[in-house]
């Protein structure tokens, strides 16, 4: 989106801010005398709001789940942990099917889309 700019006095709008170029008032060695600045527009054509960054607030709940987070797990958490891990690790292993080649498959066996009489499979 391209920002807009707009003069307060004369309500003319331009896509660079700055000094509005009609309402400043130079001198005669080019200074300005008065300045008369833009403001920028949002989207609407209202005048911009920057968006305020609010602190975030903690709850009790928050700062709970932030301790327990940090807190190192005891001998028996681990010890059912690893008891899981196992158990997981003994189903995976009976899952997998290796052939007699000690080669396992992975996904479905793909027929050839040619028939029986089909001359370059013989080759």
């Amino acid at each position: 989106m391209v920002k807009k700019w707009k003069c307060i006095a004369c309500d003319e709008i331009a896509n660079f801010k700055g000094l509005c170029r009609t309402c400043t008032k130079y001198g005669d060695d080019g200074g300005v005398i008065e300045a008369v600045r833009r403001i920028r527009l949002d989207k609407y054509g209202n005048e911009y709001k920057p968006a305020q960054a609010e602190p975030r607030r903690l709850t009790h709940e928050m700062m709970l789940n932030q301790r327990r987070a940090n807190r190192k797990i005891t001998k028996r958490q681990r010890t059912q942990m690893q008891e899981q891990i196992k158990i997981q690790a003994e189903a995976m292993k009976d899952s997998i099917e290796v052939s007699e080649d000690g080669l396992m498959e992975f996904g479905e066996e793909v027929e050839h889309i040619h028939g029986p009489d089909c001359s370059h499979e013989e080759e």
